[in-house]
Order: structure tokens, then C-alpha cells, then sequence
């Protein structure tokens, strides 16, 4: 007999522990069937000498983990808003919600946004999920549903105007800026961005170089970094592309001190792997003390 999951360990008693939290559910059941009690000899592979035959057998063999009987739950979102048209596909912004409970795969689970459907999946796991906007796609909640259980509970999007661009390695500074034409520097395209506008950077995009005062990546109105502020209507987001693994900062000692910095109201920057430099005083992230609206994730 083995524990039931892969991983997990035998503790006094017969308990089945990952090695960080007792299931609760296996000690409610009994953990000495399921694991053995501890007076048996136990083996490395998790199976004991002793066996537990007859009707406890039969219910060991039979038994399979009920299903969640809670519904998804989201904890937050990447982005708050976007655009339903333009970008890849002309399906408008995609956005990442993290939490629990989604599912391993999609299968026939949904997203609705304002009670309109979404327009694509490109990532579905248990805790995190992207999907497209889409043509109906309403302000109002985004909701979760998972086929035989309760909805998730909602979170506030608005759908509302804006551009969309991409950045890849790929691209030429001197393109448009769309999917089909992606510019290539990073720093270069936040330059180009106003209030509405979404700057996804594809997989393997880097900023490593100076942009701005000891900072890789400088959002900011001053100081050289040409960022504009956005609004509290329409603000600005640098966000990774669905699936892409986007390194801004460095930390050799001659890599800038700073990796992103951000001083311009109303940006929101998401799914970027951010790293300070070795030096003194050095900062994944700095942010601007007198300004309290902005969102960064990574």
C-alpha cells in the first residue's frame, strides 16, 4: 500500500503529510488505510509489509478523492481594462487572472466578461489562465466557470478603448508596432505609448542596457526616460505576452543598479522576470513614494 499522492511522506501514526501540510482530507478518512498504520514496516517506495484485506480493502481500492466542492476563485488580475478589437487577431487585450481552482485544462470551462463570452484561451492551468477579450466581451465582472461547480466569484473589467503593440525580437524599431510588425527595443517602444495603450513583449525580450539613470527600464516623464503618465481612465500597461519569459535588469556589477523603475502615474506593469544589479543600493524595483496608483507585478 502507498500514500495517495506522489510525494507525499509517512509521519507517527500513520499520518500522510506533503511535508508542508497535513491533508485534512486523508486524516478525515483515516490515514492508516490509506497509508498503513505506523506499526507496519514501511519501504521507501511508500508500501508496507502488512495488507489490509476484506471490506476495508474493497473500500481503499474503490475510494477515489471527491471533487472540489468549491467553486474557482480569483485572486487578481493583470490588467483592469482593455480594448475588445485590435491586437493579435484584431480580438483586443489579453488578460491573466490568477487564483485557484480553474482546472488543470480548459475542457469546457469558460470566462465571461459583463456576460459576454471570451475569445480564446491561450494558457489554462489551476492557478493562472489568459484569455482573449473578444468581440463579446462587456464591462463588467469576469467570472469563472468550471462544469459541476459553483461560479467563480467576480472581478471588475472594463472594456474601454486603446491600442495594442507588440515588441519582439523579431521585430525593427522602425515597424508599426503591431502583431504582424512588432517593434524590437523595449525601451524604445514605452517612448511611443499613450494613455490606453497595452505593449505586450514577446518571449525572450530583454532590457538589460541603460535607460535612464542607473535603471534598466525607466518609466518615467523625467530624468531623459520619455515615458508619458497615463490616466485613471486610460492607463498604460507593459505586459509580458501570454506564455513569454520577458528579463528586464541584470546583475553583473556593471548592469545598471536598478531594473525597472517607475515614476509615471497610472502604469501598470505585469509578468516580468525584474532583477537589480549586484551594486550597492541596487533595486529590482523602484517606485516613486509620492505616487500610489500604480500596479507591478512580476
Amino acid at each position: 500500500m502507498q500514500c495517495p499522492t506522489t510525494g507525499f511522506r509517512r509521519f507517527g501514526a500513520g499520518l500522510c503529510s506533503t511535508g508542508i501540510v497535513v491533508s485534512a482530507l486523508w486524516l478525515a478518512l483515516g490515514c492508516d488505510l490509506a497509508c498503513g498504520d505506523s506499526s507496519n514496516q514501511g519501504h521507501p517506495d511508500g508500501s508496507v509489509d502488512s495488507a489490509v484485506s476484506g471490506e476495508d480493502a474493497s473500500r481503499r481500492d474503490a475510494w477515489i478523492p471527491p471533487a472540489d466542492p468549491f467553486g474557482p476563485r480569483i485572486f487578481y488580475s493583470d490588467l483592469l481594462g482593455g480594448p475588445t478589437a485590435g491586437g493579435q487577431d484584431d480580438k483586443g487585450a489579453f488578460v491573466t487572472l490568477y487564483g485557484r481552482g480553474f482546472g488543470d485544462s480548459q475542457e469546457t470551462s469558460t470566462v465571461t466578461v459583463g456576460g459576454g463570452s471570451v475569445a480564446g484561451y491561450p494558457i489554462w492551468t489551476d492557478v493562472k489562465l489568459t484569455f482573449q477579450l473578444g468581440p463579446e466581451a462587456q464591462t463588467g465582472e469576469i467570472v469563472v466557470h468550471v462544469p459541476d461547480k459553483e461560479p467563480s466569484n467576480p472581478l471588475f473589467l472594463s472594456v474601454r478603448q486603446g491600442r495594442i503593440f507588440f515588441v519582439s525580437l523579431a521585430g525593427d524599431d522602425g515597424n508599426d508596432g503591431s502583431y504582424e510588425h512588432p517593434w524590437r527595443d523595449l525601451a524604445s517602444a514605452k517612448r511611443l505609448l499613450q494613455p490606453g495603450d497595452i505593449l505586450y513583449a514577446m518571449d525572450g525580450v530583454t532590457a538589460t542596457a541603460g535607460d535612464g539613470p542607473g535603471t534598466a527600464l525607466c518609466i518615467s516623464q523625467f530624468y531623459g526616460c520619455e515615458a508619458q503618465a497615463g490616466t485613471a481612465e486610460f492607463p498604460i500597461a507593459l505586459v509580458s505576452y501570454p506564455g513569454a519569459r520577458v528579463t528586464v535588469g541584470c546583475m553583473e556589477s556593471e548592469c545598471p543598479s536598478n531594473g525597472v523603475r517607475i515614476y509615471a502615474p497610472h502604469w501598470t506593469v505585469a509578468g516580468l522576470s525584474i532583477v537589480g544589479s549586484g551594486n550597492t543600493y541596487a533595486a529590482a524595483v523602484s517606485l516613486d513614494h509620492t505616487t500610489t496608483d500604480r500596479q507591478a507585478q512580476s
